[in-house]
């Protein structure tokens, strides 16, 4: 059935015997669609789980849903429902969108909530893996490695077992001079610093001054946001504004925003050292407040409020920025509340 609208609502017919209908097909159409009818969108569950629907569609269907839910439309519960039916997905465009809507609500939610996120995620990301494999193949697409980096490195933050299992001994081959696959990297380093020490710091100081491959340093970078004992984290943020070159020093304070053992935390650190952090780049400097404030204002939404307003009074060319990471902040702050 295709219509133009002309008004702001109109009533379409059904052809007969119509078991589910999916609005916007392939998405063309620059909008989001509330499913209200139960049964409907129970229905449309039941075609992804038969990938009867297409790769687009099934994508469309969990990223509007999410928004709803985000936006107070739909219960969390009815989000799930139709998440779990996504369990055996392997398309990148669905499986990459499905995962990181849950990895963000994982973030923001709290308690019971955010738990239920991780088990439904952390099944996803276990099934997805037996299917493609932990480990990269040979001559793999692209897609598939960019979902499997995906995979892994939000696994690690979850604490799938299964995920652990497989990068602890591939990192303490790394430290012992091993050289895992460049795919792997990232996610392999992550684990290594979210269950790491003082030591394990130490030895990415170390590793980070000998390297000789810009890739290898965005990953050591990454992964110095990513302890989650806190005092370890914040002598890595320490030295990242002590050490790091300024073009990359925004990096782990990013990397650290989007750490749940880390977040609560990392507002008062930034206040702490916001003179050293001035001193970066404006337009990376930005990249910060953009990180920062969407995920640790929700510990402190006041003072961030307070401070952030105060600061683009001062500050006009951080403006835009910080209205932005203020919006998403009161986005996350409604998101949390109404759920």
């Amino acid at each position: 059935v295709t219509t133009l609208l002309d008004q702001r609502s109109a009533t379409l017919d059904l052809p007969k015997n119509t078991t589910a209908y999916k609005v916007n097909a392939d998405h063309t159409g620059f909008y989001r669609v509330h499913y209200a009818d139960k049964a409907n969108l129970s229905a449309l569950s039941q075609l992804v789980r038969s990938r009867r629907l297409t790769e687009i569609d099934r994508w469309g269907l969990q990223n509007d849903l999410y928004a709803m839910m985000v936006a107070g439309k739909v219960s969390m519960e009815r989000f799930l429902e139709v998440a779990v039916h996504y369990q055996h997905e392997c398309d990148f465009l669905p499986l990459s969108s499905l995962e990181a809507n849950l990895f963000n609500a994982f973030l923001v939610l709290e308690g019971s909530q955010s738990e239920r996120c991780a088990q439904v995620a952390t099944t996803l990301i276990e099934n997805t893996l037996n299917t493609i494999g932990f480990a990269p193949a040979v001559g793999e697409p692209q897609p598939l490695s960019v979902l499997r980096d995906q995979l892994l490195f939000h696994g690690v933050i979850y604490g799938s077992q299964a995920v652990m299992a497989f990068l602890s001994p591939i990192f303490e081959s790394l430290v012992d001079g091993g050289q895992p696959h460049a795919d792997l990297m990232r996610s392999v380093m992550s684990a290594g610093a979210f269950f790491g020490s003082r030591e394990t710091l130490e030895w990415f100081q170390a590793r980070l001054a000998n390297s000789h491959s810009e890739h290898e340093r965005l990953n050591i970078l990454t992964a110095l946001g990513q302890f989650s004992d806190w005092r370890t984290q914040a002598r890595a943020l320490d030295f990242t504004l002590a050490k790091v070159p300024d073009r990359n020093r925004y990096i782990p304070i990013a990397s650290a925003a989007a750490n749940p053992k880390a977040t609560p935390f990392v507002w008062g650190w930034f206040i702490e050292n916001r003179e050293q952090a001035e001193s970066m780049h404006p337009l990376l400097f930005e990249r910060v407040i953009a990180s920062l404030v969407p995920a640790a204002g929700l510990f402190e939404p006041e003072a961030v409020t307070s401070f952030c307003n105060s600061y683009a009074e001062t500050h006009p060319a951080l403006e835009a920025v910080i209205n932005i990471s203020l919006e998403r902040l009161r986005i996350n702050q409604q998101f949390r509340n109404r759920v």
